[in-house]
Formats: C-alpha cells, structure tokens, sequence
C-alpha cells in the first residue's frame, strides 16, 4: 500500500524527531549517571573525612577533639570552633575534690592535710576544704590556744570532684 507523499514525509519526519528524542535521553542519562557518581564520592569524602582529609587540611582541634567534614567535633565538656573552650568545673580541671569536718564536739580543731595546715574546725560546726584527689593523712589537733590537748589521725580518699567526709566526735 503506498503512502499520500505527505504522509510519507511527516512519517520519515517523526521517525527523525524520535530517534533524535533517544539519542538525548540516552545522553541525558550518561550525564546524571556521571553527577551521581561524583556526587556519590564527594559525600563519601565528607562523611569518612580524617584529620589528614581535603576538608580538615588547616583545621586544629583542641582539647581531643577530632575533625570531622572540616568542622570539629568537641569532647564533653569542650565547645568553641577548634573546642577551644573548657566548660568543665573547676574540680575536674584542677583534679580536686573536698573534704568536709564536721566537729560534733564542744571543743575547736586545728586541721591539717598531708602535713600542712588547712584551717580550723570550730566547735559544732562543719568545715571544708579543697584538696587534690587521692588518698589525704588527715591529722587534727585539739588546742585551747595554751597547749595541745589531744591529736586524732585519720585517712581519706578524696575523689575528684567528690566530697568526703570526717567526723570528729
């Protein structure tokens, strides 16, 4: 059966139009496959990103903290951009903790800690101090400013950021 010549025309015409639709889809989708690709190895880079890593070249964390994406990730108790910032309490900073007296006598008490004096107990009162954690000779010593009436010796294990105490009775 042959074809108006028209028609003829506007077929081979659609044919073209077609094959050329293809050929761009096919092209179209070689181009996103290469996109996806990059952008797959990029968020790869991002996420396992080391220290040594393109993105954290130049990027100094402090206080332990690690770079992670060209940003640093801080440890408990740090924040700032490089967790330059110590935001922890002074006992954990220091390692210290506190030792507390509590006098339950009538009588007042020099108080001394690994040989150095501390302060002074006074009579039914509590007493405290700051010292480094570990273990502490405690020694206190009853005085009524004449001479020295009695002296008691006791041990301790001051924790950090803890507080212990020791009653004198």
């Amino acid at each position: 059966m042959k074809r108006h010549p028209r028609s003829q025309l506007l077929f081979e015409l659609l044919k073209k139009v077609f094959r050329l639709v293809v050929f761009l889809t096919q092209k179209f989708l070689q181009q996103m496959k290469k996109l996806f690709l990059i952008l797959a190895i990029v968020g790869v880079m991002m996420s396992g990103c080391k220290k040594d890593g393109i993105f954290c070249e130049g990027v100094n964390c402090l206080n332990g903290g690690s770079c992670k994406g060209g940003v640093c990730d801080c440890p408990a108790g740090f924040s700032g951009e490089f967790c330059e910032n110590d935001n922890r309490p002074a006992c954990e900073k220091n390692n210290t903790g506190t030792v507390l007296i509590s006098n339950n006598t009538n009588d007042d008490w020099n108080i001394y800690a690994n040989g150095v004096y501390v302060g002074w107990a006074y009579e039914w009162s509590v007493f405290s101090f700051t010292i480094q954690s570990g273990n502490k000779n405690i020694v206190y010593v009853q005085t009524d400013f004449v001479f020295t009436a009695e002296e008691k010796y006791g041990s301790v294990d001051v924790a950090k950021c803890a507080s212990r105490t020791i009653y004198i009775n």
